[in-house]
């Protein structure tokens, strides 16, 4: 077999097997959760319960995201030590995974409303910042 007929057999089982395909088991997940509104409406009363739980998610949207995804997907396996975090997965629930934008979007548009706000002021302080250089960035390019 040339390795043009492996790369075709290659292609072939992407496009048969990609996005779109049904998990072994069932995670209560919309397949067609694809556009920025749906994430949002899907997503959003998680995000609200984490941030309003657990303080340190209000400081690090890392650790929002990995908390999102051990509870939508609850067979994720975490093991820490000192330095390093390591998450298992099935790789079939990888398609599934919001996007860590749309959960760092998700998490301002909270933030907005006074929910989840930082803890640590210089999260807070450098958040700001951030928030001001993008404003005058979009006003000087429009």
């Amino acid at each position: 077999m040339t390795k043009i007929e492996i790369r075709e057999k290659q292609i072939e089982k992407i496009e048969r097997k990609g996005f779109g395909y049904k998990p072994d088991i069932d995670y209560g997940l919309d397949l067609e959760e694809k556009n920025f509104e749906e994430q949002i409406k899907r997503n959003k009363p998680i995000i609200r319960e984490i941030l309003e739980t657990w303080d340190k998610s209000t400081n690090n949207d890392v650790l929002l995201y990995f908390e999102l995804l051990r509870t939508k997907f609850p067979n994720i396996q975490v093991t820490s030590s000192n330095e390093n975090v390591i998450f298992k997965f099935p790789k079939k629930d990888v398609p599934y995974f919001p996007s860590p934008e749309t959960i760092t979007r998700i998490r301002r548009i909270l933030n907005k409303k006074g929910i989840g706000l930082p803890t640590n002021p210089d999260v807070f302080k450098r958040r700001m910042r951030r928030q001001k250089a993008l404003r005058n960035y979009f006003k000087e390019n429009k």
